[in-house]
């Protein structure tokens, strides 16, 4: 009942305040169940840009290139949008694939 929801409030209170740390939110079942979670935890930590192929947002669905920073809660992930400039907010279960690729300064695909 009640002691169970403060709990999962403190936890979640806790996953965000790992001193600065990038980690994946435990006991997450979104972000667990992501195929996806582990490539941008590992871009995250390496501060690597990715292409990330997501339904969704303010641009129309595609693969765009993005840097990966933080999550930002059970769901989502904060990212900066290489094309815009903008750091942006992405939800995992928009993410449909995540590629470690070199891409050139305008933002295309170099292998594809």
């Amino acid at each position: 009942g009640r002691e169970e929801k403060t709990v999962g409030l403190e936890k979640s209170q806790i996953v965000g305040a790992e001193g600065g740390k990038n980690q994946v939110p435990a006991g997450d079942r979104a972000v667990e169940s992501s195929p996806f979670s582990q490539s941008l935890q590992a871009a995250m930590d390496n501060k690597k840009q990715v292409w990330l192929t997501y339904e969704g947002g303010s641009s129309r669905p595609g693969i765009r290139p993005i840097l990966p920073l933080r999550w930002d809660g059970p769901t989502r992930f904060v990212a900066t949008c290489i094309r815009s400039g903008i750091e942006k907010c992405y939800r995992i279960d928009r993410v449909k694939d995540v590629v470690l690729q070199a891409y050139d300064s305008d933002g295309e695909d170099q292998e594809k």
